[in-house]
């Protein structure tokens, strides 16, 4: 083809496709900005000439350390007390009820659950197994579990309890009507 001639496959000249990018605004994501400030506020060096960084991280104030409350201990203290401890689970079994011969599952079944509720209000963290395990390793040799338990044997008025040396009924012989 010719110079003078146009032809399908011509194609004018086109603008770049993309402009400066100084020409362009900045985008704003957020509180931040593309040219580094923060909160709408430029990073400008001090009037020291100092380092932009710097004045920012005076301006921000240090985050406050959050109070903890203290993690309770599974200790002799807490498995003596009175409103949960042991002494605790001696008054809540005196009103269980088990209903005898024949049910023996469901009777299991119930004593389970007070102890698993008992274990869960003394110590919640542990289940069970764990709050066991740690009263008969670590704690059943603390005086203080072991005179806690004496008196919980003893009763309060510090003799012996009628509990322990209850005897089975006599059983009578069966009268026979003639």
């Amino acid at each position: 083809m010719s110079d003078g001639e146009e032809s399908d496959y011509d194609v004018p000249d086109l603008p770049p496709v993309l402009p400066d990018l100084e020409d362009l605004p900045p985008i704003n994501f957020g509180s931040q900005l593309i040219d580094g400030g923060i909160d709408g506020v430029e990073n400008t060096p001090g009037a020291d000439g100092a380092n932009p960084d710097s004045a920012q991280a005076a301006a921000v104030a240090p985050k406050p350390k959050k109070i903890r409350k203290p993690v309770p201990k599974l200790d002799a203290e807490r498995l003596c007390n009175p409103a949960r401890g042991m002494p605790h689970l001696v008054s809540d079994f005196k009103s269980i009820r088990f209903r005898g011969k024949g049910h023996e599952a469901s009777d299991i079944r119930l004593l389970m659950r007070r102890y698993e509720h008992w274990a869960h209000r003394l110590f919640p963290k542990y289940p069970l197994r764990t709050v066991t395990e740690v009263i008969e390793t670590s704690l059943n040799s603390k005086k203080d579990v072991r005179v806690c338990l004496a008196q919980l044997r003893q009763g309060d008025n510090g003799e012996p309890a009628a509990d322990d040396f209850l005897q089975p009924e006599p059983v009578l012989p069966m009268q026979v009507a003639t």
